[in-house]
């Protein structure tokens, strides 16, 4: 409910999630020992062989349906990536939030959507072009398997937090050992969530800024295969859902009486936003009035103790899962909430809640 970047305990984390992208692009791109060609396994390799195979005929009966003109478009999506030295396909790997959205313009006018995907029972599925940018160029399934990929949400401090959607569920990378080669390994007790859905934008797959850890809930329960944008939902890296969402208890809890009703309010007309919908905030931190009643309650009990010798006691205590400061929001759950609510109790702001 943060940025990332906010999120991330380094100096200069604008740069440092840049040089983490770039990092990642290297990754993908592994070297010949002699520092000059790339190996076959790398995504520019794969680009170029794919580019070359487009106009012979077992690749147009295989995945552009027998169809000369299909593979056209194919061929000339691949040639649009790897041209000025690959200018376009670094982009698409390492190009912020913004410069996929024009990645994704841009190849809208060189690939029909059916080239890469048909509704079926109301459903996206995959042509076999989807499924081979997917599985074979962009292949997600390898880097979400590989260990960079944990390293890479390891260096992003998400070795224990919050899901940055929705600020419930915890996301853990843990260390594990393996029985047979006794080697240690990171596991990711996370989901990794395509902003710009893999099924639409399978060409998208390993994007870096199109990757966001997530919890099963948000990723898999909640937005699937929809659509999000920039424009409609709040996306990770370039924007915090606390600078424009604030949660509101009702005004009778604020009389003592008990919270019913916890409302997620818009603090500047995000015109047209679909987050909280598409995510099912509301219904989901419905559940949660038991939580905010506690919280309440202790406040009210305790505040007495503000100005005395018991102080930083009351402090510690009401704090203890309630970060004062905003940058730590991910590493609590419900941290958002937690804050949004003391900050309506605490008309005196005692606890200096930023």
């Amino acid at each position: 409910m943060i940025k990332i970047q906010e999120h991330i305990s380094k100096p200069n984390p604008d740069r440092f999630v840049l040089n983490l992208a770039k990092k990642h692009w290297e990754n993908q791109n592994p070297k010949l020992k002699n520092r000059r060609d790339y190996r076959e396994i790398s995504l520019i390799k794969k680009c170029n062989k794919y580019y070359s195979l487009t106009n012979q005929h077992e690749y147009i009966q295989d995945f552009a349906n027998g169809s000369k003109t299909e593979a056209k478009r194919h061929r000339k999506f691949f040639k649009y990536l790897i041209k000025e030295k690959n200018k376009k396909l670094k982009q698409l790997i390492i190009g912020m939030p913004n410069e996929l959205n024009s990645l994704k313009s841009e190849i809208s006018q060189i690939l029909n959507n059916n080239d890469i995907y048909n509704i079926i029972g109301g459903k996206p599925t995959l042509t076999k072009f989807g499924n081979l940018l997917l599985d074979k160029v962009f292949n997600y399934k390898k880097f979400r398997s590989d260990n960079f990929c944990k390293e890479i949400f390891l260096e992003l401090d998400f070795f224990n937090s919050t899901c940055p959607y929705c600020n419930e569920n915890l996301l853990k990378i843990t260390k594990i050992r393996s029985n047979s080669t006794q080697d240690t390994l990171n596991k990711a007790y996370l989901d990794i969530d395509h902003f710009f859905s893999k099924v639409y934008y399978p060409y998208f797959g390993i994007s870096f800024f199109n990757l966001i850890p997530s919890c099963h809930d948000c990723n898999s329960s909640d937005k699937r295969d929809l659509e999000f944008n920039i424009n409609t939902h709040i996306h990770p890296y370039v924007d915090s859902f606390d600078d424009h969402y604030t949660f509101k208890i009702s005004l009778v809890a604020l009389l003592g009486d008990t919270v019913d009703e916890l409302k997620i309010i818009s603090q500047n007309k995000r015109i047209g936003d679909n987050t909280i919908r598409d995510i099912k905030l509301p219904e989901r931190y419905a559940n949660n009035f038991e939580k905010a009643n506690n919280l309440i309650d202790f406040f009210t009990k305790y505040k007495h103790n503000i100005g005395t010798v018991n102080e930083s006691i009351f402090k510690d205590s009401i704090l203890k899962d309630v970060p004062p400061l905003k940058h730590n929001i991910l590493r609590f759950e419900r941290a958002k909430m937690n804050r949004d609510i003391l900050k309506q109790v605490d008309i005196h702001s005692f606890l200096n809640i930023d």
